[in-house]
This record gives structure tokens, C-alpha cells and sequence, in this order.
């Protein structure tokens, strides 16, 4: 999306309007927006952005499809095509939706990559932030984040909102940790009260015991792990965010381990993970 689109904004969806006939089963739809942040190219948060897409009509869609909401707020990725905004692709989503509030401006410095400041900004919570619609967006955006951030970084931005004040901010995080980082331990001092706020309706998502067997059979030997691991990801960069993760396992005798490796093979490292807490 980010090498197609020749204007990327972040606003929120004021109006869905569809435009002329049905034709060979897609409609027309003219999307009004609030435009809050200007990321890329020519637009302007002084007035209303107007952009057009086509979309099935009454055959229903599934998948990864472009769907927005009223009143919704999202990173959109648009081009122009004879003096009138598209979105870049019709059918296939072309959009990020943001459920961490409004940000005044993006995390970061604007000299790293506009990916990664989006990806930070998914899980930082801001403005008008709703807990709820947040810790439910957690889900979607960890999605997007892993790529260009990576996991350790996710899984960090996520141990950071369990110290948040809203408790379904909390709940949504340790959710993620355990779906995603194979972390339980988080629920040990976690109120779940009447367990509203859970997205699941029960802690659904605690790791079997079956997964936390075979987590602990292939950590055993940290070298074996890290030789196993190369055919396994593809970069040294996913590797070593693997490695790190290990060094906040929930097992003490796991951390003990990977830290004592990563020490060993990446002394420049060790700051930026659990060995170093």
C-alpha cells in the first residue's frame, strides 16, 4: 500500500455516500473525511477530503476487504486519477483502521520509516482513546505491526499498555501477549473483575498444555534453538527478535538461558531485552 499510494492520511469517516448505478455487481461509494494527520503528499487538515472506491454491492464480501465506518478513524491510502481522489485499491483493503485515538502527530522521528511510525502509533494509546474499541483493535493491528516493527518491539509496545489505567486496555494486552508471545503471566495480577472486559468472554486464550510442553522441549539447548531458527525465519533480524522474546519468558529457567546466549553471541543487544531488567 505505502509504494502505491501518492497521498496517505489519517482521518476519520464523516459520510458514506454511493454514487450512480450498480454495474456488473460494484457500486460507486463517495467517503467524506475529517482529515486529522497528513503523512504523505498534498492534502490539507483545514477542509473535509472527499475520495471514491468501489465496493461489491449486495452479494456480500468477506475477507480482507476495504470496509470503513462513520465515524471510524483510519490511515488511508489514496491516488489521483483525473483530478479526483481513489482509494488505491477498490475491493481489496487499502486502509489501517485506528483504534488508539487521535495523535497529534505520529511517534517517532519523521526520519524513520512512515511504516514503522504507524505501526508504534497502533499501539500507543491517544486521544478520545476508547478502552474498549481499543483493546478490541489490538487484534488487527498487532497484525500489521509484526512487519515493520517486529515482534519484539510489538510485544514490547504490549507489556507497556498492561500498565495502563484502563482496565480493558490491560485485558486486551494480555490477550495479545498470550496469543501471539505464549505469555500467561501477565494474568496473574490482572482484575478481570466480572470478565467484561474480556474480548473472549472467558480467558480463552491461556496457552495449552500442550504448546507450553513443546515451548519447553526446543528451548533446552539454546544453541540448538538458534541453529533450528535459521532455516525457520528468514532474516537475522526476525531471529534475533525471537532470541529476545526468550529473554522474557514466563519460565525463569528460559530467560536464565537465552540471556546467558544472547550475552554470549550478541553482547550489543542485551540492553534492549529482559536480561537487562
Amino acid at each position: 500500500m505505502f509504494r502505491s499510494a501518492e497521498i496517505i492520511v489519517v482521518g476519520k469517516v464523516r459520510s458514506m455516500t454511493f454514487v450512480g448505478p450498480i454495474v456488473q455487481s460494484y457500486r460507486l461509494i463517495k467517503v467524506c473525511v475529517t482529515v486529522e494527520n497528513v503523512l504523505q503528499g498534498a492534502a490539507s487538515t483545514a477542509q473535509p477530503l472527499t475520495f471514491y472506491f468501489y465496493s461489491l454491492y449486495l452479494l456480500g464480501s468477506s475477507g480482507d476487504v476495504n470496509r470503513l465506518r462513520e465515524d471510524h478513524r483510519y490511515v488511508l491510502f489514496l491516488k489521483r486519477e483525473s483530478d479526483v481522489l481513489r482509494a488505491i485499491w477498490d475491493v481489496m483493503r487499502s486502509n489501517i483502521i485506528v483504534s488508539s485515538g487521535k495523535h497529534n502527530t505520529l511517534p517517532l522521528s519523521d526520519q524513520e520509516p512512515l511504516s514503522e511510525r504507524i505501526a508504534v502509533m497502533l499501539l500507543t494509546p491517544g486521544e478520545d482513546m476508547n478502552p474498549i474499541q481499543f483493546s478490541d483493535g489490538l487484534l488487527r493491528a498487532t497484525g500489521f505491526t509484526f512487519v515493520p516493527i517486529g515482534t519484539w518491539r510489538t510485544a514490547k509496545l504490549l507489556i507497556s499498555l498492561l500498565q495502563s489505567s484502563e482496565r480493558a486496555v490491560r485485558v486486551g494486552a494480555c490477550e495479545e501477549l498470550t496469543l501471539n508471545f505464549l505469555q500467561n503471566s501477565c494474568w496473574d495480577n490482572l482484575d478481570v473483575a466480572g470478565g467484561a472486559d474480556l474480548r473472549y468472554g472467558v480467558i480463552t486464550p491461556q496457552v495449552s498444555r500442550g504448546a507450553h510442553r513443546d515451548h519447553l522441549m526446543e528451548t533446552q539447548i539454546a544453541e540448538q534453538w538458534w541453529a533450528a531458527k535459521l532455516s525457520w525465519y528468514p532474516t537475522n533480524a526476525e531471529r534475533l527478535d525471537a532470541l529476545k522474546l526468550l529473554t522474557i519468558d514466563d519460565d525463569q529457567l528460559v530467560r536464565q538461558r537465552f540471556c546467558a546466549y544472547l550475552k554470549k553471541k550478541f553482547p550489543a543487544e542485551v540492553a534492549d531485552s529482559g536480561c537487562a531488567h
